[in-house]
């Protein structure tokens, strides 16, 4: 067993052979696309030796996970993964990683077998995505020895943040000083006006800053590509020395214990003027490319690509199933959940849900509701009316959120609310009991944890964080307002004592340990929404014999549900995974295929018909 997960018989060294050399095509013909025959001739027998040096030093333990790695299996129910900071957690003469090491291990390590470590280098801004070196641990968190003793107990998560780095990089410093090594590094024009209004305006922008942010080089003042931030610029991937850096960058990071990166704003990879400058086909080609490089390389490491979009867009990164990412971000789940839960009607998400596109065997979703950002408003257009959208922002602005803008075509329009998933789900300005915020609140992770995917928690939706305004106002920026950093004694505190804090973490980790423990929650178990009562999502999930019934009522009232159980497979008596009893039939019922169900406010239940197969 490696954190977890089970070790298939070992693969044929023939096939891997064949699959070698079609790999080794394949980055060929990738690289004379984006770069043509020379160029890309040239950088495919660089990357080529590259992967070479690192599967000749390859760490053991990865060695291991590689010859046993089966895709098929590469996700399973046992998955489930924490984001945090290096330091949201601290302690007193000790380094915050190793006490995020420390928090984890004593808390989690019977339901998370996966850490996602937000950026964790040398950073200028935006809380670590501003990268001043790829290659180091912030010396305030630790080092990389802090890295590898938690990736003993967790599979690992890095952040690619490689559209962009620091302006205060090295990198960048040498491209200001004219260092020939670092030639078209970055984007750059001479005069402002290079850019014509109309190429402009057909670019996508995430902010509403300027797009092109002047330095002052050893030739002069250029102007500067800077998507997100003046302190942000953007790597220029027309330039194949930068993306032989990014292969290092990558390969160090496995080294380091990475079994995930996550592509951070991966969309934005390619510019070209005259188009969005977004979804390119040649950002497709790069993250294939790279997918490519880690299926010789390292086999048992994924991609997940992080693209806050409508949905259709965002899930185009998985490419065929089998040549891009192995998982996306779920960006709509958050903002339909929390429309659910505002509504107490989930027929929204239900029926996008409904549509939620198959993936293949080794590919999945992340299914997450709370982030280190926001809750993106992108993902849900055309998935609900405008109005809605609306009335959803005015609400969630009741419950103490901020709203952040982009610019769109000239216009200045909502972008993401930032707000802490409790305060989101609850207006803590008006009189309510504990008890109900807590099921409100569990209700809504239930939705994420019973849908097809691997389940993601953000540490303070864990710990159901309060907004962060004292942050807010001194920084300025609206996403610190879901950023907190606590210490350790503060937190073990809370889950001692009789708080909603503790409530809220036990009822999480029941949702996943039992979660985890059925293969009917496998990420590639068969899924079937059912309509019947608009204020009740409900989702079957199917794996060979074993069926569960997942039931989340969104409303606050009490709500009656009919379920034929021959048309679902199910048959009495029906177990609840979640209460440990058995549930009998109400004394409405006309026949053994039919049985009447009552679910309380928020009440939520996830139903099994077999006790012979039920893992306790």
């Amino acid at each position: 067993m490696l954190n977890g997960r089970q070790c298939p018989p070992k693969v044929n060294k023939h096939r891997v052979r064949l699959a070698f050399n079609d790999k080794q095509r394949s980055m060929h013909e990738k690289l004379i696309y984006l770069y043509g025959k020379e160029r890309g001739g040239l950088a495919c027998d660089k990357i080529q030796r590259k992967i070479n040096a690192f599967r000749k030093k390859k760490p053991k333990r990865l060695r291991y996970k590689d010859s046993h790695f089966d895709p098929k299996n590469r996700f399973t129910q046992r998955d489930s993964i924490l984001i945090s900071y290096a330091d949201s957690i601290r302690q007193p003469r000790t380094k915050p990683l190793q006490t995020l090491c420390n928090f984890a291990i004593r808390y989690l390590s019977d339901v998370v077998n996966t850490i996602h470590l937000l950026p964790f280098y040398p950073s200028s801004s935006d809380r670590g995505f501003s990268v001043k070196n790829y290659k180091k641990v912030e010396p305030r968190f630790g080092s990389w020895k802090e890295i590898k003793k938690l990736g003993t107990n967790f599979d690992l998560m890095f952040d690619g943040v490689f559209n962009h780095i620091s302006s205060k990089s090295r990198w960048f410093k040498q491209w200001l000083r004219k260092n020939p090594l670092y030639d078209n590094h970055f984007i750059a024009f001479e005069r402002k006006d290079d850019i014509t209004a109309e190429e402009l305006a057909k670019i996508t922008r995430p902010r509403t800053n300027e797009l092109l942010t002047p330095f002052k080089t050893k030739d002069g003042v250029r102007y500067v590509w800077t998507t997100f931030s003046k302190d942000q610029v953007d790597l220029n991937f027309k330039e194949p020395v930068v993306l032989l850096r990014i292969v290092d960058v990558l390969f160090r990071y496995i080294r380091n214990g990475a079994t995930f990166i996550r592509l951070d704003a991966a969309n934005y990879l390619w510019k070209e003027l005259g188009t969005s400058c977004s979804h390119l086909k040649q950002t497709h080609v790069i993250i294939q490319l790279l997918r490519d490089i880690l299926d010789v390389a390292a086999p048992s490491v994924n991609l997940v690509t992080e693209t806050n979009v409508p949905h259709g867009k965002n899930i185009s990164y998985l490419g065929n199933g089998r040549n891009e990412a192995q998982m996306v971000y779920n960006f709509s789940l958050p903002p339909l959940v929390l429309h659910a839960l505002y509504t107490g009607n989930a027929s929204y998400i239900s029926r996008w849900a409904d549509r939620l596109e198959k993936t293949s065997p080794n590919s999945t979703y992340f299914n997450f509701l709370a982030s280190h950002d926001g809750i993106g408003l992108m993902p849900i257009r055309r998935l609900l009316p405008q109005r809605d959208v609306q009335r959803m922002i005015k609400k969630a602005k009741q419950h103490g959120s901020l709203v952040s803008y982009k610019q769109e075509n000239g216009q200045r329009v909502p972008y993401e609310l930032n707000i802490t998933w409790w305060n989101a789900i609850n207006n803590l300005n008006q009189k309510e009991s504990h008890e109900t915020r807590v099921r409100r609140y569990l209700a809504s992770f239930a939705i994420a944890f019973c849908l097809k995917g691997v389940p993601g928690i953000y540490l303070h939706a864990l710990l159901a964080t309060e907004n962060d305004n004292a942050a807010v106002k001194r920084s300025g920026v609206n996403r610190d307002i879901n950023r907190k950093n606590t210490t350790y004694a503060i937190v073990t505190k809370a889950l001692r004592q009789e708080t909603h804090i503790k409530a809220v973490f036990a009822g999480l980790k029941e949702l996943l340990h039992v979660r985890s423990t059925h293969t009917a929650f496998d990420p590639n178990a068969e899924q079937n929404i059912i309509h019947d009562n608009k204020q009740v999502f409900t989702v079957l999930r199917s794996n060979g014999n074993e069926n569960v019934l997942c039931m989340v009522n969104v409303s606050g009232d009490e709500q009656y549900c009919r379920l034929q159980l021959d048309e679902l497979g199910l048959q009495t008596p029906l177990y609840d995974l979640l209460k440990k009893r058995r549930i009998l039939a109400t004394k409405d019922v006309h026949a053994v295929h039919s049985f009447t169900l009552k679910l309380s406010p928020y009440e939520i239940r996830w139903l099994k018909s077999s006790l012979k197969r039920i893992i306790l």
